[in-house]
């Protein structure tokens, strides 16, 4: 009886997949990755992303060296955050984004192609903030934030609706299947990713006592229609230079540079205005070169009761006007021409 006890376990054996045991949930998982986040009061993050082999970069000429984007990342609690990064391709300054936040405004500063990192913005524009906006979206961030939100929350929210299936490798990580194809959380490291969409980290840095930071890593996609797409594929390297934890950060972080002949336009106040040098100070002067369409005039002047009145009042009259030579035109009589050839 015993042989057929082996049988059944070498046959049970056989069957299951190899490297992966039985599932299990992820409340250990969030609770660390939470754990993690709520340690950040401030963070300022410096790296750097450089292309491999043919990716695709544009406006990249032959014989040019890889591409390389420099980033500085800066973010805090209370709502505010910073994303500056510039594009280098041959040595030279290809690109540059510049993007500020507070809780109520998204700033975006707009430069000349091909500046220098100091050189004077062309253009600020201000808007109302939207949820998480000024983030940005580098390789390496997608590891701790992902969907918008800290990675703990979104597995927390995950795991509430039911979706989630997690199983363990053979190397002890954990494998989220069917939601998530290529999510790979690593204990040993605090639960942070190894793998998630594309993007993978191969090197951890600890940045305090057990407070570990994805350091180095890489993305990888090839497009499946090259004929389509030429030369598309993308192969990037990621690497953090440097990582500053709840330091305390200037307000000057947080105020958009401006320069002789920086326009600016305020959504929010209307405001639009360009900044003119008159000997060491810098002026407001109303931007002569900004036209305001007509319609947006109109439509502007509408707001609010008078202009819902005016409009009523214009359609009724209008409206007025139609019926009244439409009856004219019913009670009009009516003649005939008759022709001098036509018989009496």
């Amino acid at each position: 009886m015993w042989w057929k006890c082996i049988l059944l376990t070498v046959f049970w054996l056989a069957l299951a997949r190899p490297g992966e045991c039985s599932p299990i949930d992820l409340n250990e998982a969030i609770q660390q990755l939470q754990s993690w986040q709520a340690k950040i009061q401030t963070i300022r993050v410096i790296s750097q992303t450089t292309t491999i082999g043919p990716s695709f970069t544009p406006d990249r000429k032959p014989g040019d060296s890889n591409g390389v984007q420099q980033s500085d990342w800066i973010w805090d609690r209370s709502g505010r955050s910073r994303d500056a990064a510039r594009m280098l391709i041959g040595g030279r300054v290809q690109s540059r984004t510049y993007r500020i936040a507070n809780r109520l405004e998204l700033i975006d500063i707009t430069y000349p192609k091909g500046s220098a990192w100091n050189d004077t913005p062309t253009e600020v524009l201000i808007q109302p903030k939207t949820g998480n906006s000024a983030v940005g979206d580098y390789y390496w961030l997608r590891p701790i934030w992902f969907h918008n939100m800290w990675l703990g929350d979104q597995l927390a929210e995950l795991q509430k609706s039911g979706k989630v299936n997690v199983t363990v490798t053979e190397d002890g990580l954990l494998m989220i299947r069917q939601i998530y194809e290529s999510l790979v959380l690593d204990p040993n490291h605090g639960y942070l990713p190894r793998q998630i969409y594309g993007v993978i980290v191969n090197e951890y840095r600890e940045i305090e006592p057990g407070f570990w930071f994805p350091w180095k890593g890489e993305y990888n996609h090839v497009y499946d229609d090259k004929e389509f797409v030429k030369s598309a594929d993308v192969h990037l390297q990621w690497e953090i230079k440097q990582v500053d934890l709840n330091t305390e950060l200037p307000d000057a972080l947080f105020e958009f540079p401006v320069g002789n002949g920086t326009h600016v336009v305020n959504s929010i106040t209307k405001e639009r205005y360009i900044h003119v040098q008159v000997g060491e100070k810098l002026i407001k002067k109303p931007d002569p070169a900004v036209f305001i369409p007509p319609t947006e005039v109109f439509l502007n002047g509408l707001k609010g009761w008078p202009g819902l009145f005016a409009v009523l009042v214009f359609g009724g009259m209008t409206v007025l006007i139609c019926v009244q030579r439409r009856r004219a035109r019913l009670a009009a009589p009516v003649t005939q021409d008759v022709d001098d050839n036509d018989e009496p």
